[in-house]
């Protein structure tokens, strides 16, 4: 993790030191932090728990550059972050966990119908072999009865 507090931000922080701000290197390391997030961003096309990362890294260095000028307000912020991104992280797994529930009765529905649409067609086999046996049948008695009929014929001639 990269720490944005300047050098001459630590020495004036150290005892003894002039209490002098400098904003133009604070302003400058929040707005590499934001040039970095937003090219993280765009640079990709992301789904909502890796944008969340990059949100995330965004503001554990900004705590980072809070936490040189007060450690109670950078482990203040700190501590929200963790907490909303243990609720986000726990709204996942809820969410993971309705999903799978929901692909189960989609699987189990389409399991039903499978085996339903196999006993029709079971059915439907049987049936179309019943008919064919039947025509067969048919068939074969008409052509055999022919037969008989010209042999007769024959004969009598």
């Amino acid at each position: 993790m990269m720490a944005f507090c300047s050098p001459s931000r630590l020495l004036e922080s150290s005892p003894g030191a002039r209490q002098k701000s400098s904003p133009p290197s604070e302003r400058l390391a929040a707005q590499l932090v934001r040039a970095q997030l937003k090219e993280s961003l765009s640079s990709q096309k992301l789904g909502p728990h890796e944008a969340m990362l990059y949100w995330d890294q965004a503001l554990q260095q900004i705590i980072e550059q809070v936490s040189c000028h007060c450690s109670d307000h950078g482990e203040l912020i700190d501590c929200s972050r963790r907490f909303f991104v243990g609720r986000v992280l726990a709204l996942e797994k809820a969410l993971s966990l309705q999903q799978r529930m929901a692909m189960d009765s989609a699987l189990a529905a389409s399991e039903r119908e499978r085996i339903s649409l196999q006993a029709e067609l079971s059915k439907q086999e049987i049936q179309i072999k019943a008919a064919a046996k039947r025509e067969v049948q048919a068939t074969g008695v008409a052509r055999w009865s022919k037969a008989t009929s010209r042999a007769l014929l024959d004969k009598k001639i």
